[in-house]
């Protein structure tokens, strides 16, 4: 994403797709910012914008041009250009083939009507889809989709889709779609064979799946790619950083592909709601209520140890907790909106917790950590017992290790954690792999607990979540107050 304050305003975004016939393009989505630009009044009366753009794909290796084109980007028209809003944007898209390698993109671009005002900017990027491999396509964010009527550029299979300029989601956008496509799903299930596809929100802070919004839908693997247009109601989610994810599984549950998309949500709305109910200064927490016997110290450990299964606003939230009398709210209140405001539930809820809490700070405590705080810690807390655990004291070069087993996890069958003891001496072991979705990951665990010289942090398998808001987003110079 670059960035640079200017007055001309254009984000640019591009995806990548396939087709059946394994024939690349890229789809360029190009946004002006309808307050960055300079209007100029026609004969009618109405002002329009106009910004010229230049396009150019080169060949990364030798430069050589691949693809140029040349073309005006016009405003609608407006009657009152003092009344622009913040969020309207007017766009365009492009669609170019491009086989698999490696490009360069040049964007020159000005507004028209203050010649002056002209931005350039460059991005490299790659095309490698695999016919043999199974993978989705880059993820599309939509401001908004409808059913083609009339077939125009924005036209795909068979709707009418607008992108959403950035993946920012403010106060004026409750709803978040999206667009992506699988490819060779063929490759890893037999064709007619049922797959489940589970698309879902989670928080990028604690790297959870938020429950209240999941989908899943079951789709027939084919040799064509299987399309993905879906959209969730965020009204709720409040302020902070998001990731959007696809999960593609087989019959007996084995992941066999995945993606995942970084977007950011503001709403002062939903903020608001969520401290009051938070702070839950109007809960009924009775004198007698088991919360009131806990010392300010015990609070402290264990609404420290909800981190594992709080959001991000959460954790914050609870940090910023200011009395005793709070925090034994916030802990009441943690479990009953959760348990559907019973307090019965609540209550019974609360005490299994509390029990992990307990058993894994007696199990796994180590001279440094209380239990809860080690890895093996944060998996019960988080996950609850495993099924089953398999003990591997040291032997020869090997490192003392556990495997934990659980049968059925977060959708996933057959899901083992690896956990091992580098320093041979402590009940500190630590997590070195596991096969479930947005944990650590380590194709070479193996090695590691033999011994080998790999780094035991290292993500070889890549899954973890990325880093990066949007797939491919490159922003042209922007006004200096959206900085």
């Amino acid at each position: 994403m670059l960035k640079n304050a200017f007055t001309l305003g254009v984000i640019i975004n591009f995806n990548r797709f396939n087709t059946q016939d394994n024939s690349p393009y890229t789809e360029f989505y190009i946004s002006v910012v309808g307050k960055s630009i300079r209007y100029a009044k026609k004969s009618d009366g109405l002002y329009q914008g106009s910004v010229e753009f230049l396009f150019l794909i080169k060949n990364a290796t030798n430069n050589v041009v691949i693809y140029a084109d040349k073309f005006n980007l016009l405003s609608p028209n407006i009657q009152d250009t003092t009344n622009i809003r913040d969020d309207f944007y007017f766009t365009d898209v492009k669609r170019i083939e491009l086989p698999n390698g490696k490009y360069r993109l040049e964007i020159q671009c000005k507004d028209n009507n203050k010649v002056t005002d002209t931005q350039k900017v460059t991005s490299d990027f790659e095309m490698d889809f695999n016919p043999k491999e199974t993978k989705f396509s880059d993820v599309s964010f939509l401001s908004n989709f409808y059913k083609t009527t009339a077939k125009n550029k924005f036209s795909k299979a068979g709707y009418d889709m607008y992108p959403q300029p950035n993946a920012m989601y403010g106060d004026n956008t409750d709803t978040l779609a999206f667009y992506t496509e699988l490819y060779g799903i063929t490759n890893k299930v037999p064709k007619n064979d049922p797959v489940l596809i589970t698309i879902s929100i989670g928080s990028r802070g604690s790297n959870k799946v938020l429950e209240k919004y999941v989908h899943r839908v079951k789709k027939i693997a084919t040799d064509a790619p299987i399309v993905i247009l879906d959209h969730f109601p965020i009204t709720d989610l409040i302020s902070q950083s998001y990731f959007l994810s696809c999960v593609v599984q087989d019959r007996s549950g084995n992941v066999i592909a995945q993606t995942n998309v970084g977007f950011y949500r503001h709403s002062t709305r939903a903020d608001k709601l969520f401290a009051e109910k938070n702070l839950a200064k109007g809960v009924n927490l009775t004198e007698d209520h088991i919360i009131n016997s806990y010392s300010e110290k015990e609070l402290n450990m264990y609404i420290d140890a909800l981190g594992y299964i709080s959001d991000e606003s959460e954790a914050a939230f609870a940090k910023a907790l200011n009395n005793i009398d709070e925090k034994r709210k916030f802990l009441y209140n943690f479990w009953l909106k959760r348990n559907d405001n019973d307090p019965v539930k609540t209550t019974k809820a609360w005490i299994e917790f509390k029990q992990r809490v307990d058993l894994v700070n007696e199990k796994y405590k180590s001279q440094l950590r209380k239990g809860y705080l080690t890895d093996r810690g944060r998996i019960v807390l988080t996950y609850g017992l495993p099924n089953d655990i398999q003990v591997i004291p040291r032997e020869g070069n090997s490192y003392p290790h556990e495997i934990w087993f659980y049968y059925k996890l977060n959708g996933q069958a057959n899901v083992r954690f690896i956990f091992y003891d580098k320093d041979y001496t402590t009940n500190d072991l630590r997590l070195l792999h596991s096969d479930l979705f947005g944990e650590l990951q380590n194709s070479r665990w193996e090695a590691v607990i033999r011994g080998k010289t790999i780094n035991p942090n290292l993500n070889t398998d890549n899954n973890i979540l990325p880093g990066n808001y949007g797939s491919n987003p490159s922003i042209v110079p922007r006004r200096p107050d959206d900085q």
